[in-house]
């Protein structure tokens, strides 16, 4: 264990980290009041790698809770899906959807 101390008072140094964004560290004295920033830390952003497949869908389904039901009001079917979409509740499903609602607001 290595303890720096103060080059001014001789005494210990307490290692800080102080509460900032991005977080600075840094070392005090609390004996004489000396203190320096060591290092900062850096942020480097980088796009999150989904493993779902469909993540559209998800997103409509489970969080804003629309159902696959809302679609009957903008096609015209009897109870299924239009033919042109494959399987209910995919991303084609919701794409189709969501411009048929636009389609209609503009309406």
């Amino acid at each position: 264990m290595t303890i720096y101390t103060c080059p001014i008072c001789g005494k210990d140094l307490v290692e800080m980290c102080y509460p900032t964004y991005p977080p600075q560290y840094g070392v005090e004295c609390f004996n004489c009041g000396y203190k320096e920033e060591t290092y900062r830390d850096t942020i480097t952003r980088v796009p999150f790698q989904s493993k779902r497949k469909n993540i559209l869908n998800h997103v409509l389904s489970e969080r804003f809770q629309i159902p696959c039901d809302l679609c009957n009001e903008y096609f015209d079917k009897n109870g299924s899906c239009p033919k042109e979409i494959e399987m209910c509740n995919s991303e084609e499903h919701w794409r189709l959807l969501i411009e048929r609602i636009a389609k209609n607001e503009k309406n």
